[in-house]
């Protein structure tokens, strides 16, 4: 019975239903039953037997059941994701962690201030010694991933993941990156798209896995084991979380830098003739894409 029906399950279920089923959600549930089998003093094996004596039909009622808890409470997660993102990131003045923006800012601007002089310190040296040369291209790699503006810094290493990367394409080409990304996204090619959903995805996954981490904790109440497993986890799942958040930024930022001229084109705007001009042009195609105004007269293109 269980064989058949896995059987059918397998041949209908997509490989999007399939990740659903044996991702995070899958790991919390089954890991916590192992815990709390733990705790009872029974072994695997007698469950199985227990099992095993039960009514065919009852057997597929309790395995359908399992699935569909699984499945709906990976679901409900997955209609956080936007939520939950945005309160890894730090956007927390509007929620009851507003307490912490301050100081996760201000640890945040240390962090940075320190690499950024350790930095000054490695350029300004005429010479440098194999260690000291890896060092220095990591420092550059991590400054990157903090806004320009020490202003605009947020309470968490993801937030300022992700907004030095929106924040790239108007410090580069004058182009507002949340403004402009809707009529972006439709004229790249569908290639494109899909690595940049791809990406997406992976990154609310992750994202998702932390919150199952966090979650975890809860069968402390089973087990001690819970609290190392739990944390491990959490771990793992941030830094996952991050190198995701990373891939995105990247790809955001090189989809502008590769199909801004097809969104010039798209709105018939005309094109700067050097990067000076293309800030200003930039800036002037953000705010019509705004708010339809232009503080000077705009010609389209034939």
């Amino acid at each position: 019975m269980i064989a058949a029906l896995l059987e059918s399950l397998s041949s209908q279920i997509s490989a999007r239903w399939l990740e659903r089923f044996l991702g995070p959600a899958w790991l919390f549930w089954v890991g916590g039953a192992l815990l709390t089998i733990q705790r009872m003093d029974y072994s695997l094996a007698e469950l199985w037997a227990s099992f095993a004596q039960l009514d065919a039909l009852l057997q597929g009622a309790l395995l359908i059941g399992g699935l569909l808890l699984i499945g709906a409470s990976d679901a409900l997660l997955d209609s956080l994701d936007l939520p939950l993102l945005r309160l890894l990131e730090g956007y927390w003045l509007n929620s009851p962690l507003r307490w912490l923006v301050g100081w996760g800012t201000r640890v945040q601007g240390r962090k940075y201030q320190a690499w950024l002089n350790r930095w000054q310190t490695l350029k300004a040296k005429p010479t440098l010694s194999p260690a000291e040369s890896q060092e220095l291209e990591y420092l550059e790699e991590e400054i990157r991933t903090y806004p320009a503006d020490p202003q605009r810094f947020l309470p968490t290493r993801l937030g300022n993941l992700v907004r030095s990367a929106e924040e790239a394409p108007r410090e580069r080409f004058g182009l507002d990156a949340v403004t402009c990304w809707p009529y972006l996204w439709f004229v790249l090619p569908d290639s494109v798209r899909q690595e940049i959903l791809q990406a997406r995805h992976q990154l609310n996954r992750s994202a998702q896995s932390l919150v199952w981490g966090a979650l975890f904790l809860l069968w402390t109440l089973a087990s001690a084991w819970a609290i190392p497993i739990g944390l491990v986890w959490m771990v793992w799942a941030y830094r996952r979380t991050f190198r995701m958040a990373r891939v995105f930024g990247e790809l955001l930022e090189a989809a502008f830098g590769l199909y801004r001229w097809e969104l010039y084109h798209s709105q018939r705007w005309p094109l700067p003739k050097d990067p000076e001009e293309e800030l200003a042009l930039g800036r002037r195609l953000s705010e019509f894409l705004a708010r339809g105004t232009t503080e000077e007269p705009v010609t389209y293109r034939d």
